[in-house]
């Protein structure tokens, strides 16, 4: 549980209760990684990204590490423990000076990075998704080290993910993408046309290495 723990080409430090970067989210990094590569945007070259629920800094710091374009990486997490272990994770890999980050929210990211100034390419979120009646099943060294915030999404899974939609909206550019890891059971093409106000499109749902329907890749029209 706790030490050294590595993530795509990047070595992290762990503590707990800091959630342990799983095996999928290096999919997502990847899904990410390829996209940036291909479709190159960015104000004056720099492809922006926000990463949502930071944890160890893992997303962030792989993005920044492994990146094809130029990036510049802002992280929040709702957990200090969290934030201060990503700032040391950035400083360690050699990113720190073009990682931000910010103990917050995800609603309250528009009264941080709200304004022209702060519009982002790009949203990327491995976010609290497990029903809270299913926490009980965790294995038990999942309940007892690793911090239930970055677990439990409510009810239905839904509560953090509702939330990072809802204000993408205020910070992500027209164009922009949300890259979403989710669980088996929340259906997000659904939530989205049940939100129409929140100008996002569906544009691609992808498996994880089990062949499990795992990551949504979405737009801001």
């Amino acid at each position: 549980i706790i030490g050294e723990w590595d993530f795509q080409n990047v070595t992290l430090e762990m503590r707990p209760p800091v959630l342990i970067p799983r095996p999928e989210t290096e999919e997502l990094v990847g899904l990410v990684l390829e996209y940036s590569c291909t479709n190159r945007s960015g104000e004056n070259g720099v492809w922006r990204f926000l990463d949502v629920g930071c944890g160890s800094g893992a997303i962030a710091i792989a993005l920044l590490q492994e990146g094809k374009v130029e990036m510049e990486g802002y992280a929040v997490d709702t957990s200090e423990e969290a934030v201060a272990l990503t700032t040391e994770n950035a400083l360690r890999n050699g990113v720190h000076s073009r990682l931000s980050v910010a103990h917050c929210s995800a609603e309250n990211c528009p009264s941080v990075f709200g304004g022209n100034r702060w519009q982002f390419d790009s949203i990327i979120a491995n976010p609290p998704y497990i029903p809270s009646n299913e926490m009980r099943s965790l294995q038990p060294e999942i309940l007892w080290y690793e911090d239930h915030r970055a677990l439990d999404g409510g009810d239905s899974g839904l509560n953090v993910i509702t939330d990072i939609l809802e204000m993408s909206r205020h910070v992500l550019k027209r164009n922009g993408h949300v890259w979403l890891e989710t669980g088996l059971c929340q259906d997000i093409h659904s939530l989205l046309i049940q939100h129409h106000q929140w100008e996002l499109y569906h544009k691609c749902t992808y498996k994880d290495y089990t062949q499990r329907d795992r990551f949504h890749q979405l737009i801001r029209t």
